[in-house]
């Protein structure tokens, strides 16, 4: 099955290619899926050019300490944003941890479930350069834009762990009470 276009950005955020993974180090990354312009990459080799046209707006990778409860309010303010309608009542960040956004009866996103982290505690976060800038309701200790391109990352990866093997199980869904 082809990876979905998803899992590439997330999986860069968080690993990294050798080189940039000691430059970010992140435990968990998060990228905003408007981000993604192709729906899948066919099976076969992976171009430079289906790299640029996956992630063609030469996003910088941005870097931060965030706790659960930092996470699930970035999430929750995201899910139910008011502003940008075409954005909201969706999973708009897809992350390398997995979540569970809880919603009421009408849709709107009451918590955000994290089963693999541990509450209290501070995590190396990476999210892209658009979501540092323009999400609102983000907490965080010690962030910064770094000089890492995603694309860039994501072919470093590539050609050092190549054939890339891709894990298409969802990480996040919604759950109505």
């Amino acid at each position: 099955m082809p990876p979905t276009s998803g899992d590439l950005p997330t999986g860069w955020l968080r690993r990294g290619a050798p080189g940039a993974r000691a430059r970010i180090g992140a435990d968990v990354g998060f990228y905003h899926i408007g981000g993604v312009r192709l729906d899948s990459i066919p099976a076969g080799g992976v171009s430079a050019a289906k790299v640029y046209g996956l992630e063609p707006f030469g996003t910088l990778v941005a870097r931060m300490e965030m706790t659960p409860a930092q996470m699930r309010r970035m999430i929750v303010s995201k899910y139910n944003d008011p502003v940008n309608a075409k954005e909201a009542h969706r999973i708009d960040l897809i992350s390398t941890t997995p979540y569970v956004i809880v919603t009421d009866a009408a849709d709107n996103a009451l918590d955000v479930q994290f089963p693999k982290l541990r509450e209290g505690r501070k995590y190396k976060v990476a999210v892209s350069d658009y979501i540092y800038r323009n999400y609102k309701d983000m907490e965080y200790t010690g962030g910064e834009i770094t000089v890492e391109k995603g694309a860039d990352i994501l072919l470093e990866e590539l050609r050092d762990d190549s054939p890339l093997k891709i894990d298409n199980t969802p990480r996040q869904r919604v759950v109505r009470k």
